[in-house]
């Protein structure tokens, strides 16, 4: 059995390794384009196709988290579900980190009720993959036996949420929920990492009908009620990928092989783009000097750049996880460690 898994998961590699790569890919373009290209430019048919083909970027990386997870649950012993809710936690607490008002508890504890806890609530994406598995990790431990039926009932939930649910007065509650105080709220976008969940359990290899179902349900999204187009569209987009890539064959390219392992890392392309693009509660970011000012061969140019630093980093890095994993821990857990001490003593 064990030895069938594995035989799965080699075939099932290329199709993953495309769709992560592909996925931060556009992510890291479009975000230095939105953040830094003159505003002037972001008009016309060739921003919104750019806006159309970039709306996936979210949604494909929710789907392909809830893909692994349900593809490499079935293995996992209790003690490495607990591993992995404590590896899951440490993805929330990284992406309050990049909302942080400022690096100094004390600072924020003496300015909460004066707006900042607004920017330091909201969710964005790694909160919303981190919550989620979190929570399919207690269903699969506890409710196994029902486990998909309970992601079908989730994944209808998300899908009726605006027309059932009223935000809460409670900020930290209505950060959940409202897209007004969190560009990526659990209840709605959670919806694509269940749905990755099921496509993981139900389609296990190329189907033409899926293929052709995907080019349907974009066709169609527009006819669909206000509250429900994008969640359909994107839906269909992710299928449409997710057909598109089934069909590709492993492809044997030394840049192509190094691109892909580095995309392996990809919640160090997310933090270290956001962090150099939009700065950090450590650093300023290059929005800050350049924002909305950029002709569109600038903006490329320093897209270029911006891949040729962060992806040999990111080769490099998998490589010491693979090869020195004991020393990749004590470097990982040692700059936490200092981290979060300099912002519990930090004053201002």
């Amino acid at each position: 059995m064990n030895n069938e898994k594995k035989s799965r998961i080699a075939e099932r590699e290329p199709f993953l390794d495309y769709f992560r790569g592909i996925i931060i890919f556009l992510m890291i373009q479009g975000h230095l384009f939105r953040a830094l290209m003159d505003k002037d430019l972001k008009s016309g048919f060739w921003f919104r196709t750019h806006e159309y083909i970039h709306g996936v970027v979210a949604p494909g990386f929710l789907f392909l988290a809830g893909f692994l997870f349900y593809y490499t649950i079935h293995n996992k012993k209790s003690s490495d579900l607990l591993i992995k809710a404590r590896h899951l936690s440490g993805i929330i607490i990284l992406g309050y980190f990049l909302h942080l008002p400022f690096f100094s508890l004390q600072k924020i504890i003496k300015l909460w009720g004066t707006g900042i806890e607004y920017k330091l609530l909201r969710m964005d994406i790694l909160q919303t993959i981190g919550f989620s598995l979190l929570i399919a990790i207690f269903i699969w431990r506890y409710l196994r036996r029902i486990f998909i039926p309970v992601i079908i009932i989730i994944v209808l939930f998300n899908i009726a949420s605006p027309f059932i649910i009223n935000v809460p007065d409670n900020i930290l509650l209505a950060s959940f929920v409202d897209n007004n105080i969190s560009q990526f709220p659990l209840i709605f976008w959670s919806f694509y990492l269940f749905l990755g969940i099921l496509a993981s359990r139900f389609l296990k290899k190329f189907s033409l009908s899926v293929l052709i179902l995907s080019v349907v349900i974009l066709l169609t999204a527009h006819l669909f009620p206000h509250e429900l187009i994008r969640i359909v569209a994107d839906s269909g987009k992710l299928l449409l990928l997710f057909s598109i890539f089934r069909l590709l064959p492993q492809i044997s390219s030394t840049i192509l092989t190094r691109f892909l392992i580095a995309s392996r890392e990809s919640l160090f392309l997310y933090m270290s783009h956001l962090m150099i693009i939009y700065g950090s509660p450590l650093n300023p970011g290059l929005s800050r000097f350049l924002k909305e000012s950029l002709s569109i061969p600038i903006a490329s140019l320093l897209f270029v750049l911006l891949i040729l630093t962060l992806y040999p980093a990111a080769y490099y890095l998998n490589k010491l996880r693979s090869d020195h994993f004991d020393v990749y821990n004590s470097l990982k857990y040692g700059l936490f460690t200092f981290f979060l001490f300099v912002f519990l003593i930090s004053r201002w």
